[in-house]
């Protein structure tokens, strides 16, 4: 069964931190002479997207514990809102949160997911 993000952990992010971009679905070799050797991984690819959600010290409490409990330390595929269109989909985590301390009881939690199939 897949996991999915906690109904009490926000997942609004913030405006303008939004980023994304195809995954690299390229592989790529220098030769010592002559120009690069390029093929493709695999017949389909997904977006990578980026983005800073506010928390306050409980919320990310939540998000911590969600992150390492639900997610196994974001390596499990999980259901969520879609930040871009809204709709329900597959994500893993491409690599660890960060976080930032902006006041006494704020933070702001970077994410980078990708789209995932349903396990």
């Amino acid at each position: 069964m897949t996991a999915a993000w906690r109904k009490n952990v926000p997942c609004a992010y913030i405006f303008g931190s939004l980023n994304g971009q195809p995954q690299d679905n390229v592989n790529r070799f220098k030769p010592t002479v002559g120009k690069d050797i390029t093929h493709r991984l695999a017949t389909g690819s997904s977006e990578l997207i980026s983005f800073v959600v506010p928390f306050s010290y409980d919320e990310f409490q939540e998000f911590k514990e969600m992150y390492k409990v639900d997610f196994a330390d974001g390596s499990l595929n999980f259901s969520a809102r879609d930040p871009v269109t809204g709709i329900t989909k597959f994500f893993q985590f491409a690599e660890p949160y960060t976080w930032a301390k902006v006041a006494s009881n704020r933070f702001h939690v970077g994410m980078s997911l990708i789209e995932g199939p349903e396990e």
